[in-house]
């Protein structure tokens, strides 16, 4: 990983070299160990905790350099014995880190003075914050569609989970909840119907409760989707007594006939 490096310029100090790193700073862990009076600079990084530092390869340099963020910063302020410490805690928060976040870079003389890097990294840093612009914006957009979903997730979860089948009356519901529309099962019925994925079959059979001739008609599915997997027939009992057959739809058969509504909501009404 290659960064720019920006230095920080202090009578009193001397340099501390930081980077830019997801828009937060991050400091070369060996000047701040030196400005802070510890022997070495591991003896520093055994008072930090282990996310506060890393290695990174620095803009100029070959070898990877040890930075710390500013977390990071703060431990090794509180663990030096250097009465300075305190001086260079207040030129940091007071000055440079407030600089940083309210312009995004801090102005050293050699931003001043080379016109070319000034443009450069004025450039640079235009960039990164139409990046993080747009990462925000895809960020929202993201949770407002998770948002959106949620509910229609929940209710597919409960209506279909672990193989189980529903009803058309449920798939209505379902449907309902999906488009924000009214829909009743009668209706739905129809509408499959109009679209070609049921069949209507009529017939007559005995009511063995009256004993009498009973008209009768299913809806089935239409045989372009027999073996798709979209359905099941359920066999049972009327109130009559007759014998009936109910076509319920599996999670497959859902999926299927909300994306298939979707597709031609128009042609059929559907907001």
């Amino acid at each position: 990983m290659e960064n720019n490096l920006v230095v920080f310029n202090n009578e009193q100090f001397g340099a501390v070299r930081t980077v830019a790193m997801n828009n937060e700073p991050w400091f070369v862990a060996k000047d701040v160990a030196d400005i802070l009076g510890y022997s070495q600079t591991q003896a520093m990084l055994k008072r930090l905790d282990e996310e506060d530092f890393m290695s990174s390869k620095l803009d100029g340099m070959n070898m990877l350099s040890t930075i710390i963020n500013e977390s990071g910063l703060y431990s090794a302020i509180l663990g030096s014995k250097k009465p300075e410490a305190k001086k260079f805690k207040r030129w940091v928060t007071a000055e440079v880190l407030p600089t940083i976040r309210k312009n995004g870079m801090y102005i050293t003389d050699k931003l001043l003075d080379d016109t070319d890097f000034l443009v450069k990294t004025v450039a640079r840093l235009a960039e990164e914050r139409k990046a993080r612009l747009l990462l925000e914006q895809q960020n929202a957009e993201k949770t407002a569609l998770i948002e959106e979903q949620k509910p229609k997730i929940d209710y597919f979860n409960a209506f279909m989970s672990d193989g189980k089948t529903g009803t058309t009356t449920q798939l209505a519901g379902y449907i309902n909840q999906y488009f924000r529309i009214t829909l009743s099962a009668q209706t739905l019925n129809k509408l499959l119907l109009e679209m070609g994925v049921l069949n209507k079959k009529v017939g007559w059979s005995i009511s063995k409760k009256t004993g009498k001739p009973k008209h009768k008609g299913n809806y089935i599915i239409n045989t372009k989707y027999a073996g798709m997997g979209w359905h099941v027939y359920v066999q049972g009992v009327a109130d009559d007594g007759t014998s009936s057959t109910q076509l319920r739809w599996t999670n497959i058969g859902v999926y299927e006939i909300i994306q298939f509504i979707d597709k031609h909501k128009q042609k059929y009404g559907i907001a």
